[in-house]
């Protein structure tokens, strides 16, 4: 009788336990719905959702990151053989544990994680028509644009702090000290590209005010020239600014947030002019149609109006509006966007200028190209800045490789 008993609750578990795995093992992974992916990746952020905190925790991870990829694997029958991987799999140094060391609630929030930013690593039924429609079905439109998410995006005594240094432009590099207590540094103007702009800004930050030394790396914007003067197709001298070689620029964020920024810049010392040019350049030689440059002298006003957002879950986005150096500029530019499985940056200027002629730059750059680097750390594209040439025809003036350093990739909660 007891036997009976015995069998009859070992049938019972296993019919149980073989029901609850059923939905796990037998679940048909649909492409396109998340939720049923049993091996797959995700492009992962800590601002996104608390969870890829927790598990960076749960893997005693040291120190903690702010992006990384994640791989996860419980496709075979044997729960056994389910693991995750802290990096890129292929990559020996990436961390490695079994899918059972990590607690429940984390592993259902990554398995119904249904965000673009996670994609399906199994094989696929292909179409005729999915070499056009892959990448459009893994884009969310509520994904396209979204409030920020950190404090210091906000605050205009934060606003400053940015781990992203950029080659040529772009934004400032800013490391706080102490909150609102920082340092910035940067390689050209925020609105420029590669070998437009001579200027270095070395900049202290103190609850919303920057002070910033601006000297010049006298022969940035003139390299692409052989002894002739002969230009390059690919890198124009004309159009560019030239910076005086002391100067000082103080800024003022409103207090009221992290949308409107005003300051003046004053050149000081015995040489107070940026340039001159190494070489002149005319429309179709013509010497009366001098193509012009924007030689800094006297002093300033400038102001920037700006609106941060999200843009496919990037780290830091923004669209402004600024005056600058006498030179309006309109622009977009986001880091770390994730779309289809890739994780870009993005950066659209277009300069309306009474001095230069008006002029686009374009700049994309790919983050998640270099395995045994953190998914962040190094993004590289080209740059390219379209304006009127010496045929007078508007065209391509620039086009050079561009490189963003991400400089302490750690977790933050502000």
């Amino acid at each position: 009788m007891k036997r009976s008993k015995t069998f009859i609750k070992l049938v019972q578990v296993i019919i149980m336990t073989y029901f609850y795995c059923l939905p796990l093992f037998s679940q048909e992974v649909i492409e396109g719905d998340p939720k049923t992916y049993k091996y797959f990746k995700i492009l992962a952020n800590s601002d996104d959702d608390p969870v890829f905190l927790d598990l960076q925790k749960e893997m005693s991870v040291d120190p903690l990151c702010s992006s990384y990829i994640l791989i996860v694997n419980v496709s075979d029958i044997n729960p056994e053989n389910h693991y995750i991987v802290f990096g890129e799999e292929v990559d020996a140094t990436s961390l490695r544990a079994a899918w059972n060391t990590i607690s429940l609630k984390t592993q259902q929030k990554l398995l119904n994680w249904s965000a673009p930013n996670k994609s399906n690593l199994e094989s696929i039924k292909l179409y005729a028509s999915t070499p056009f429609t892959f990448g459009i079905s893994r884009v969310r439109s509520n994904e396209l644009f979204s409030s920020v998410k950190l404090y210091r995006e906000v605050t205009g005594s934060l606003n400053y702090i940015n781990p992203y240094f950029q080659l040529f432009g772009g934004e400032r590099l800013g490391s706080s000290l102490k909150g609102s207590l920082g340092a910035s540094f940067g390689i050209g103007t925020k609105y420029s590209g590669p070998f437009e702009s001579d200027q270095i800004s070395l900049g202290l930050n103190v609850i919303g005010l920057s002070v910033n030394y601006i000297t010049r790396l006298e022969g940035l914007n003139t390299q692409t020239l052989n002894s002739k003067g002969e230009g390059s197709p690919y890198l124009n001298q004309y159009n560019n600014i030239f910076s005086p070689p002391n100067a000082w620029e103080i800024n003022l964020v409103l207090p009221f947030g992290n949308f409107f920024e005003f300051g003046f810049y004053r050149p000081f010392g015995e040489n107070k002019i940026g340039g001159p040019a190494r070489y002149s350049f005319y429309q179709n030689g013509d010497s009366s149609k001098a193509m012009p440059n924007n030689i800094i002298e006297g002093n300033y006003f400038n102001c920037e109006f700006r609106y941060p957002f999200r843009f496919f879950s990037a780290t830091r986005s923004q669209i402004y509006a600024a005056y600058y150096l006498k030179e309006v500029n309109m622009g977009f530019i986001t880091r770390e966007s994730r779309l289809a499985g890739s994780v870009f940056d993005l950066r659209i200027n277009y300069n309306i200028s009474s001095i230069r002629n008006n002029q686009l730059l374009f700049e994309f750059m790919a983050s998640n190209i270099f395995s045994g680097f953190g998914l962040p750390s190094i993004a590289v594209g080209p740059s390219f800045r379209f304006t009127k040439l010496e045929s007078g025809n508007f065209g391509m003036h620039t086009f050079f490789i561009n490189a963003r350093f991400k400089l302490g990739d750690y977790y933050d909660s502000k």
